[in-house]
């Protein structure tokens, strides 16, 4: 019997400012459970990156919440996703939830081949992969930040 379980939750980036204060409402309820994490999804073809972005931003001004946001390889190009890697790293972000993600409006009872965005990702572990090079660029970059204000 597990004595001590361990919960996350996962939401849909908010559309409206209703939808917002629900999140919170919801997010503030939740907390008795002390979440190993949150996580903000994409929508379909990547059509909420933005909002995605928005609601992790504001995620990590609530220090009880560790949030985690979705990447998917929809919809962009690799400079562009890789950018948004960056954004959230600068953030405190360190954990990523990458899938290749869903075309929009699919249709599951056909058999649709997958075509990747111009310049973008087929697989998700070649998003991994440039997110492990990311994130040694990223530390080298904050380490050498510090040394330099340190006066090594």
């Amino acid at each position: 019997m597990l004595t001590n379980p361990r919960f996350s939750f996962e939401f849909f980036p908010p559309k409206t400012e209703k939808m917002h204060r629900n999140l919170w409402l919801t997010l503030n309820k939740l907390k008795i459970f002390y979440p190993q994490f949150v996580s903000i999804t994409y929508g379909a073809g990547g059509t909420t990156r933005k909002r995605t972005h928005e609601t992790i931003k504001k995620l990590t001004y609530r220090p009880a919440i560790k949030p985690i946001p979705h990447l998917t390889c929809i919809g962009d190009k690799r400079s562009s996703i890789r950018k948004l890697a960056i954004k959230y790293w600068e953030l405190g972000i360190k954990s990523i939830v990458v899938i290749r993600g869903d075309l929009e409006n699919i249709d599951l009872t056909k058999e649709r081949k997958f075509i990747p965005f111009p310049s973008g990702y087929k697989y998700a572990s070649e998003l991994i992969t440039d997110l492990k090079k990311i994130k040694e660029i990223v530390s080298t970059e904050t380490l050498i930040e510090v040394e330099v204000d340190l006066g090594w």
